[in-house]
């Protein structure tokens, strides 16, 4: 049975952003960072690395899909505290030093578990990656919420309509759920609504088609910089009431 310490993810990403989050994240066993400097020469390099308490006992597949899974989360927060950032992705996986063959990602539904350790020892680990980095945070805490796992997912798809859109919906469906309201305006809502269904803006990837849209009265646009500043903007303001012990947007 191989342990957390045999595996090692070879990582793709923004060099200068996983720096920083290795001087934070080594003592996070959920998401353990490493790397950044070449030892032999004494000077900075772009080799990092990451494990996770999630790999233990787990076969060579169960590596690669969980490592997918992980960095999913990661990029979807990453893409909810910014616009179109550098996404983390797998260079390669080491296990035991040696290189595995490359396995493709596959469609598994269902959210990620947490790892088979204590309560105490998850709640230390969480209140590690709350002090530290709030995209490791909400990795974590959505192993635990499906409303911060689905939004989390959504976000880390292509940047278009059609994904906002379902944001939005699931969204409203959490919001009937736990009985409260993410604050938006009427009017910028109605925009958003508005360039989401239309095609003539829009093209494919409107909602609603050509002859629904002819019997619409011209509205004025949104442009998608400013639908994904409208739906985070919903999704923060939600999860900070949904999760106010856990979620503190700056």
């Amino acid at each position: 049975m191989h342990m957390q310490s045999d595996w090692e993810v070879l990582l793709n990403g923004n060099p200068q952003e996983i720096r920083q989050l290795c001087t934070w994240g080594h003592s996070i066993n959920y998401f353990r960072l490493w790397g950044g400097v070449d030892d032999r020469n004494d000077c900075p390099n772009d080799d990092f690395r990451f494990n996770s308490n999630l790999f233990e006992g787990q076969t060579q597949e169960g590596v690669w899909q969980i490592t997918y899974e992980l960095l999913n989360l990661f990029n979807g927060a990453s893409a909810l505290l910014e616009r179109e950032p550098y996404k983390l992705s797998i260079y390669k996986i080491l296990l035991e030093g040696g290189e595995l063959s490359r396995q493709e990602k596959r469609n598994i539904p269902g959210m990620l578990t947490k790892p088979a350790i204590s309560r105490q020892a998850w709640s230390d680990d969480l209140r590690k990656a709350l002090g530290t980095s709030q995209k490791i945070s909400l990795m974590m805490l959505a192993a635990e919420h499906e409303d911060i796992y689905l939004f989390l997912k959504f976000l880390d798809q292509d940047s278009s309509w059609i994904t906002y859109y379902k944001i939005l919906d699931t969204l409203e469906t959490w919001e009937r759920r736990k009985g409260l309201k993410a604050f938006r305006s009427k009017r910028k809502e109605k925009k958003f609504t508005c360039s989401a269904n239309n095609f003539s803006l829009n093209g494919f990837d409107a909602r609603h088609g050509f002859q629904e849209m002819m019997q619409q009265p011209a509205q004025v646009s949104m442009t998608i910089d400013e639908g994904h500043q409208f739906i985070t903007g919903l999704v923060k303001d939600y999860l900070q009431q949904a999760h106010p012990q856990f979620v503190k947007f700056r």
